[in-house]
């Protein structure tokens, strides 16, 4: 797992200042490129962590689509159909009738290091079935946990199956520690502690920051150029206050965000990845054989 830590951030504004000043004194070639970023949102429609009311998940949810749309931004969201309740269906409605993507996350969220090809498969299956009347013209899909077989026979029988139900996967290159900072953040606010959910926040978006930059990095050095990345986010509580402030930074900060779609264009995910194990890996990684 990669490290995690409160204990120093910036103010937004100063994250925003910082970043702008250094592109203005800088003017390299490297930083006056564009960078580009799309969107992902998993676990679809809502998480609570066992803390959280339908009401407050359905608050978030809202507030995450308002953002969305107040910023002009379409995203890809991989949807959980274990619950699949009124609310739920309700949610998932609103999603793509907002002109967002909703692609298959499985059913329940197993692990493919620990279950069986077949229990997996019949998971995705079910998903299949009960996520099919929001999904479009191209299904796509997203890995539980980035897990994609923890040996080849395992690996090979998904991809296969995937393949031939007609799901294109939507790797990541941009991986974090978000759903850590969630927690926090949930379980602040529902203590009460708003200067703590405050300061997790604030700590959130550096963190967001400086992965951003990190896998950016990692980029430049796998294929010597700007790739058009791919965030890993989730449909979340911190997202519902904080998703506008993580746009806001990357436009800030010299990135233009564009479609998935557009984004898995990029040559850099054409690239066949070997690698074969436990861990929960972003493509740049997966492609590299080692975490960065």
């Amino acid at each position: 797992m990669k490290s995690f830590c409160f204990t120093y951030y910036y103010p937004l504004k100063k994250l925003i200042a910082i970043g702008l000043f250094y592109f203005l004194i800088t003017g390299t070639k490297s930083y006056a490129q564009t960078k580009k970023v799309a969107i992902t949102l998993d676990d679809l429609p809502t998480l609570s962590h066992g803390m959280l009311s339908e009401a407050q998940q359905t608050a978030y949810f809202e507030r995450i689509l308002n953002t969305l749309k107040q910023q002009e931004i379409k995203v890809m969201g991989f949807g959980l159909s274990n619950t699949m309740n009124e609310t739920d269906q309700e949610l998932f409605s609103k999603f793509v009738s907002a002109g967002h993507i909703l692609g298959s996350h499985s059913h329940s969220h197993p692990d493919l290091n620990r279950v069986t090809v077949e229990n997996y498969l019949e998971d995705l299956t079910l998903a299949d079935s009960l996520l099919a009347p929001y999904f479009g013209p191209q299904k796509y899909f997203r890995y539980p946990y980035l897990h994609r077989g923890d040996n080849s026979q395992k690996k090979e029988a998904v991809e296969k199956y995937l393949q031939l139900n007609g799901y294109q996967v939507v790797p990541v290159s941009i991986d974090n520690d978000e759903y850590i900072y969630n927690i926090e953040y949930v379980k602040a606010i529902d203590a009460g502690a708003v200067a703590k959910a405050d300061s997790i926040g604030e700590a959130y978006l550096q963190h967001i920051a400086e992965f951003s930059e990190k896998f950016e990095q990692a980029g430049r050095e796998l294929t010597g150029r700007s790739i058009k990345h791919i965030l890993l986010l989730h449909s979340n509580y911190i997202n519902g206050d904080y998703l506008d402030d993580v746009i806001r930074w990357y436009r800030a900060n010299n990135w233009e965000i564009i479609p998935v779609e557009e984004a898995m264009q990029d040559p850099v995910y054409q690239q066949p990845e070997n690698y074969i194990g436990t861990g929960g890996l972003s493509y740049l990684e997966r492609l590299s054989q080692s975490r960065f």
